[in-house]
């Protein structure tokens, strides 16, 4: 399960939210923290799609194929025969 809590653990937690905050708090608590999980994803989200995006105009620029082997081209610094 989520955190190795168990389903006994849990419903303690939730009495205890209960009688914390009461039955009229609840909801309001619970659409909050719908709000900002919801939040977090879409930022996340985001995020992930500006790198890809990134990552994208980087391989263009390069005129990477990342399914061909690049030239490797011998540059020992040394003369060869002309």
């Amino acid at each position: 399960m989520f955190l190795d809590i168990s389903a006994g653990e849990i419903l303690v937690i939730i009495v205890v939210i209960f009688l914390v905050f009461g039955p009229n708090k609840i909801p309001e608590i619970a659409r909050t923290l719908g709000k900002g999980f919801n939040e977090v994803r879409n930022a996340s989200n985001q995020i992930m799609k500006e790198i890809n995006e990134e990552v994208d105009n980087i391989k263009d620029n390069l005129n990477v194929n990342p399914d061909e082997e690049p030239d490797r081209k011998e540059e020992s610094g040394r003369k060869t025969d002309e």
